[in-house]
C-alpha cells in the first residue's frame, strides 16, 4: 500500500478527501491529516508518505513554504496542490518546486482519480526499476546512514519512516543487492569496525563491544567467531 497524507486547513475540505474516492482501491492508505503546513511537515517525517494532497493557502506555514521544506529535505514523493485561485504566481511556484499535479478547488472527483492512477503507475514503475537496476540511490543513503550511526539502536522502520518507503520495501532492497537482511547487515557492519579497531587500536575486547554498540559481550563474540572464524582475541593475535 502506498501512504497517503492530507493537509488543509478547511475541515470539510479534509473530511471531502477522505471519502471522494475509495483509496484502498487504488492501494493507498491514508495514513494522517493535518490542518496546516508545519502540522503536516511533521506528520510526513514521521509516518513517511508516497504521496502529498496539499492546499495551497493556510494558515501558519501554507503549503508551498511546507513543500519547498520537504524537497529541500529531498523528499522523493508525489504531491498534489490544491487551490482555490486560479493564479499565474501560484502555478508558477508549484511548478519551480516541481509539484506533480495542480488542481482547482472545487476538485472534479474524476479528474483527481486521473491524476491518482497516474501517480500510483509511477510509483510502481519506480519501484520495479529498482528492484531490477543497480544499486537505487534510495539504498545508497540508507547504507551512509548506517556507517555514520551504526552504533545506535537504529531500526528499519525508522529508516523507512526517514528516507520515505515502506518498511517492507526497504527490506526487500537489503536482500536484493546486500544479500542479507538488515539485521545481518548491522551485525556485519559491527563487525568489521571492531576488526579495525582490533588491528589499530590497543582498546579491549570488551571496550570495543561497547564502542561498536554490541550490547552483550558474549553475543558479540559467538557473532564474531561465526563470522570470522575465530575469537576476537585470536584475530589480534594473528595480526601481531
Amino acid at each position: 500500500m502506498f501512504k497517503l497524507v492530507i493537509i488543509d486547513d478547511e475541515y470539510y475540505t479534509l473530511e471531502g478527501m477522505k471519502r471522494i474516492l475509495d483509496w484502498e482501491q487504488y492501494q493507498i492508505s491514508i495514513v494522517g491529516t493535518a490542518s496546516n503546513g508545519m502540522d503536516g511537515l511533521s506528520l510526513i517525517r514521521e509516518k513517511g508518505a508516497d504521496i502529498v494532497i496539499a492546499d495551497i493557502r493556510m494558515n501558519g506555514m501554507d503549503g508551498l513554504s511546507m513543500i519547498k521544506a520537504l524537497r529541500d529535505e529531498q523528499y522523493p514523493g508525489k504531491i498534489i496542490i490544491l487551490s482555490g485561485y486560479q493564479r499565474f504566481d501560484y502555478a508558477k511556484s508549484a511548478i519551480d518546486l516541481k509539484v506533480d499535479k495542480y488542481l482547482t478547488k472545487p476538485i472534479n472527483p474524476a479528474e483527481l482519480e486521473e491524476v491518482i492512477v497516474g501517480l500510483v503507475s509511477e510509483l510502481q514503475g519506480v519501484q520495479e526499476s529498482d528492484i531490477s537496476e543497480g544499486v537505487p540511490e534510495l539504498l545508497k543513503h540508507v547504507l551512509e546512514e548506517i556507517d555514520a550511526h551504526y552504533t545506535e539502536n537504529i531500526q528499519l522502520s525508522g529508516l523507512a519512516e526517514q528516507f520515505y518507503c515502506s518498511t517492507a520495501y526497504l527490506s526487500k532492497l537489503f536482500k536484493k543487492y546486500i544479500g542479507m537482511n538488515y539485521l545481518d547487515y548491522i551485525k556485519k557492519c559491527r563487525i568489521e569496525k571492531a576488526k579495525e579497531m582490533l588491528k589499530k587500536t590497543d582498546m579491549s575486547v570488551d571496550e570495543i563491544v561497547e564502542a561498536v554498540g554490541w550490547q552483550s559481550s558474549r553475543r558479540f563474540r559467538e557473532a564474531f567467531r561465526q563470522l570470522v572464524g575465530i575469537s576476537p582475541s585470536e584475530y589480534r593475535r594473528n595480526l601481531r
